[in-house]
């Protein structure tokens, strides 16, 4: 269709032609609404743009410029209201517009640019060809739109056009996705609550459309599968396709076209997901070789929430899993899709509470969550429990918490994160909540673990020199004698008592202890130490 076709209807009488030579043999395709400067890069060839002119204000050069750049993208032409923003059109821009041929049209006052959009996209869905609303048809269309990487506002003003209905998308959450320019706020927020209602008693768990109505009003919810379950939900105002074959498979495709665009969107949130989990990484490892200060860490962090705080804390958030399998990044499967989508639940669910201070970090290796939170949070166990209910209801997965200890410095969140770790594989259930796990505490042969093997090493033979670690029977025999001592209070009647030796051999071998050692162990000091180093020396022994 042409702009010549579209002026001959009495309906668009009201639009004005502004310039002299405005070419209206252009064709029309789709018709858009914006107001930004740089529109050219993402429209589709043959569109009809309207607008108020909001971005040219005072500036005409501006204006004109804009028209040189749409030439190159055959626009069909564009329509202005005039008197809002811009009261009428410089003659610099009218020669523009008759030197390119681009037509330029004025939109009454008396009219909204949503309802002249509405009138001009619906007629030329209609009028294109008699089978313009043909299912097949449609779908191309709506996925023509996706695939140019249309914005959900866009599509689903596109489709409210095509019905000629109300329609808005509605994730599993209750979270609106968009909504055509006709969903009313007060319909909106029914129909996010007629949702949620549904969600909760199972009814929408189905693979086909829901009708509910109340008020007079008809509530058409469609679900659109994600890759194993149901992830948002189309809702079509006071539509009914009950008895109409043609209806009904429109819907079949459109749906399907909005299930390509949900999958497309998953692997953005992924793509999101990654670059947070990735900068924890490298946070742990630059807090672990001492190469960030904490003005260092909150001002690189403070992109991604990080704030100062009292006391940090780090939690882990394992999700149940029958098959632990590596997460594929390559070929979504339904265990990918549910881990992305708890993510941006818990993420979601941290924003509507304002909690700021708590940040989510994914950890796609061992499909589980890291909490980061900043500052001292009362009540956590029932937050815990908010989580774990809704979870297992809303997905019918369980998961398991593990807290890491509490520290007062960011630079130590490293340590919190371990604690974190060997809680999830160690700790012991809460009794009361199952899903909580309890750090248990360690003895002090476990701790030497986290000290370096040829640390540990050089650390024995600076203290206990050739007693660390006996290369003959002698050494054996004292460094035995120097461990019962030193662990028996420093009592030469209690070492001999616990060795079955006399008193005087004690004696002797204490002696020749301390000048191998160059120690008096009578010093509190020194006796520590060696204690110390006894135990640490046993660690590597063992």
């Amino acid at each position: 269709m042409i702009l010549e076709e579209l002026l001959r209807e009495e309906r668009f009488r009201y639009l004005k032609v502004l310039n002299k030579n405005a070419d209206l043999s252009r064709d029309v395709m789709t018709v858009e609404s914006t107001e930004t400067p740089d529109v050219e890069k993402y429209i589709p060839q043959n569109t009809f743009l309207l607008m108020t002119g909001m971005a040219f204000q005072n500036n005409p050069q501006l204006l004109c410029e804009f028209l040189e750049a749409l030439n190159g993208h055959d626009c069909a032409g564009i329509a202005i209201k005039l008197g809002r923003y811009v009261d009428e059109l410089d003659e610099y821009v009218l020669e523009t517009a008759d030197r390119l041929g681009i037509p330029l049209f004025q939109i009454p006052m008396n009219m909204t640019l949503g309802e002249v959009y509405h009138e001009i996209l619906s007629y030329i869905w209609n009028n294109q060809n008699d089978n313009f609303l043909s299912a097949v048809n449609i779908h191309r269309n709506i996925s023509s739109l996706i695939l140019r990487g249309s914005s959900m506002k866009n599509i689903l003003n596109n489709l409210t056009a095509i019905l000629n209905k109300p329609v808005m998308a509605v994730d599993m959450f209750g979270k609106i996705q968009d909504y055509g320019y006709t969903f009313s706020k007060a319909d909106r927020k029914k129909g996010v609550e007629i949702i949620e209602k549904l969600m909760n008693n199972g009814a929408l768990e189905k693979d086909s459309y829901y009708l509910y109505e109340e008020e007079e009003k008809r509530y058409c919810i469609y679900p659109i599968k994600g890759i194993g379950r149901n992830t948002n939900y189309l809702i079509v105002l006071n539509f009914n396709p009950e008895g109409k074959e043609q209806l009904v498979l429109t819907m079949e495709l459109v749906l399907m076209a909005l299930g390509l665009y949900f999958y497309r969107d998953l692997y953005v949130q992924y793509s999101h997901m990654k670059t947070l989990e990735e900068f924890f990484y490298i946070l742990l490892e630059q807090l672990g070789d001492k190469m960030w200060t904490e003005r260092q860490v909150l001002s690189i962090g403070g992109a991604y929430g990080f704030t100062a705080a009292a006391e940090y804390q780090i939690v882990l958030i394992s999700m149940e899993s029958s098959k632990r399998k590596k997460f594929d990044s390559d070929c979504f499967s339904q265990s990918e899709e549910s881990y992305i989508l708890v993510y941006a639940w818990i993420k979601q669910w941290l924003e509507e509470r304002e909690e700021k201070d708590v940040l989510i970090f994914p950890q796609e290796s061992k499909w589980r969550y890291i909490l980061l939170i900043q500052g001292k949070k009362t009540e956590l166990k029932e937050r815990y429990a908010q989580l774990y209910n809704y979870i297992k209801g809303r997905f019918g997965k369980r998961i398991t918490i593990a807290q890491g200890g509490i520290i007062s410095s960011i630079l130590n969140i490293k340590n919190s994160y371990q604690e974190a770790e060997d809680c999830m594989e160690n700790g012991e259930r809460n009794e009361e909540y199952s899903y909580l796990l309890s750090y248990k505490p360690k003895d002090i042969m476990e701790l030497f673990k986290f000290v370096p093997e040829r640390e540990r090493k050089d650390i024995c033979r600076f203290t206990l020199k050739e007693l660390a670690f006996p290369q003959n029977q002698m050494q054996e025999e004292l460094r035995k004698t120097l461990y019962t001592y030193l662990f028996s209070g420093n009592s030469i009647t209690k070492t001999a008592e616990n060795m079955f030796l006399h008193r005087n051999t004690i004696k002797y071998r204490v002696k020749k202890c301390e000048e191998i050692l160059g120690a008096e162990l009578s010093s509190v000091s020194d006796c520590f130490h060696l204690q110390l180093a006894l135990l640490l020396s046993e660690y590597d022994n063992k």
